[in-house]
């Protein structure tokens, strides 16, 4: 293995001076199996990340998105603990169309950050997915929508925080219909509504139109923005509001 390790850094140093001369497109990611990588020692594990990335980092600038994805993905191998290798990953099958693959890049850059306590990153990502799931063509017809929808929610939360729970409800549900209509199911906007419209309903002792409304919108949350997300875990605290209100 300690040859492996020698030829694969000799590799890389030999793919990375190439690039500075245009030679790069020679050197194409690989995926390691599980073996060698096990058997790589802490030092040889970083060089051999540091090298895969900087590959990466030279394709991405170079504007080839689908290269530098392949080496983000070597070193997540190398490394899986390290929340910017996905992070990495996720912006550059962003550039290449993959909006779902690099979602799932985020969930992952979120639990890695969680594990090594990087709050502010944690929150970076969670904004990034939902970005991913907020983008909407550029159309009048949609960006009426968007502000109607915008209106709704304030008239909503307004009466809310005023105390008039029940009036609240009826701009908290046209904001729901207005993001079905023209957001679809599968959008942030409309997960958004569907937990504030739930908390409204469940506000009113309405449980029966509140728990499939948030039981829907957690299981849409949990599948498109992932466990650790806001929104996900503002859906559990209306669930477990609800239960015990029950």
């Amino acid at each position: 293995m300690v040859r492996f390790a020698i030829g694969l850094l000799a590799f890389l140093f030999l793919a990375f001076s190439a690039s500075s001369f245009g030679q790069a497109q020679k050197f194409q990611p690989f995926t390691f199996n599980d073996e060698q990588i096990r058997n790589l020692s802490p030092d040889e594990r970083f060089k051999i990340e540091r090298n895969v990335k900087l590959l990466g980092y030279k394709a991405y600038k170079n504007g080839n998105f689908l290269r530098a994805l392949g080496f983000f993905k070597m070193a997540i191998q190398i490394n899986p603990g390290n929340h910017f290798n996905y992070s990495h990953a996720a912006q550059s099958a962003i550039k290449i169309g993959k909006k779902e693959q690099a979602a799932r890049f985020l969930k992952r850059a979120v639990t890695a950050a969680i594990k090594k306590k990087s709050y502010t990153k944690i929150e970076d990502y969670n904004r990034d997915i939902q970005g991913i799931y907020s983008i909407l063509p550029k159309t009048p017809e949609i960006r009426r929508a968007l502000l109607q929808w915008n209106k709704k929610n304030q008239e909503s939360f307004s009466l809310y925080g005023k105390g008039r729970y029940r009036d609240a409800i009826e701009p908290a549900r046209q904001a729901w219909e207005i993001a079905r209509l023209h957001f679809g199911n599968n959008n942030s906007y409309t997960l958004v509504s569907m937990t504030n419209l739930a908390e409204m309903y469940r506000s009113q002792g309405l449980y029966g139109k509140a728990r499939p409304l948030v039981e829907q919108g957690l299981k849409q949350s949990r599948a498109l923005l992932g466990n650790n997300h806001p929104n996900t875990l503002a859906s559990i605290a209306v669930l477990a509001a609800l239960n015990h209100s029950q």
